[in-house]
């Protein structure tokens, strides 16, 4: 069994291969996301268009396999 944290709360998945195409984007994707949203750089505005992409990708799996 593998705990994914999806933002508000955790969610418990028997993780298999369907689970894994699904899930590994999105980790990356929130981790993409954190990395992004921590980082104080002078590529700020680089900063932000990369964390709205990452946000609204995240989103978009997320919402399609009802994460």
């Amino acid at each position: 069994m593998l705990a994914v944290i999806d933002c508000n709360h955790m969610v418990t998945i028997l993780l298999n291969v369907e689970f894994s195409v699904i899930l590994v984007p999105y980790m990356n994707c929130l981790n993409m996301l954190y990395k992004t949203s921590s980082t104080v750089s002078n590529l700020r505005a680089t900063n932000d268009q990369k964390r709205k992409l990452y946000a609204r990708r995240c989103t978009i799996i997320g919402s399609t396999y009802n994460l």
